[in-house]
């Protein structure tokens, strides 16, 4: 098993790379699959309809998958927590326990998969755990700590395989702007740019 994740800016494509990897490999009779499918798959809840009960579903996965490797990752989730702890108010409550949500899926669905999958097969992450570093650091409020940064790179487990995808700012920018972005309250060409250089 291999483990591939896609990482980059909002907007950059990832989604839509991921999808045309998935059907280039079914294409090719390469065996591939998106890691929240095959995790649900593995649980017997692939049959469940709509968004929103598979991304409950899929977070309590997560959740359990966290708590079985508390050991090796307790400290990235007490860092996690300090983080988002340490932003200013304009950030939220509400906003920071999502982002902590957001921090623990990536690393119990990394962890379920590790643990789990044991056959000969690719599995695709859209947005894994390198990718929580945009949910820990990039904020229009507050700028990362260069310590936060290093302490994260050290704690965060990594994928086998990391692709970097992104397009020109200016498409990056249209793209945000037209989808919105809740980190993005007042969504302008200026605070659009300067959350995705972030």
């Amino acid at each position: 098993m291999v483990q591939v994740e896609l990482i980059g800016p909002t907007g950059g494509g990832k989604s839509t790379l991921a999808r045309q990897i998935l059907e280039a490999c079914r294409a090719r009779r390469i065996p591939a699959a998106a890691a929240d499918e095959l995790l649900l798959r593995k649980a017997q809840l692939s049959w469940l309809p709509g968004w929103f009960p598979r991304t409950i579903s899929l977070d309590l996965l997560a959740f359990l998958g966290c708590l079985a490797a508390w050991r090796r990752n307790s400290s990235l989730y007490y860092f996690a927590e300090r983080v988002l702890g340490e932003l200013p108010p304009e950030v939220s409550c509400l906003e920071r326990v999502n982002l902590y949500r957001n921090v623990i899926k990536k690393v119990g669905i990394f962890e379920l998969v590790r643990a789990r999958v044991t056959d000969d097969l690719l599995v695709l992450v859209d947005e894994g755990t390198l990718q929580a570093a945009h949910n820990l650091f990039v904020h229009l409020a507050a700028e990362p700590r260069e310590e936060w940064v290093r302490t994260f790179a050290r704690l965060i487990p990594l994928p086998d395989i990391a692709i970097y995808v992104s397009a020109d700012e200016s498409t990056l920018i249209r793209r945000t702007l037209a989808r919105g972005h809740r980190r993005i309250p007042k969504p302008s060409g200026e605070a659009v740019a300067s959350f995705i250089r972030r």
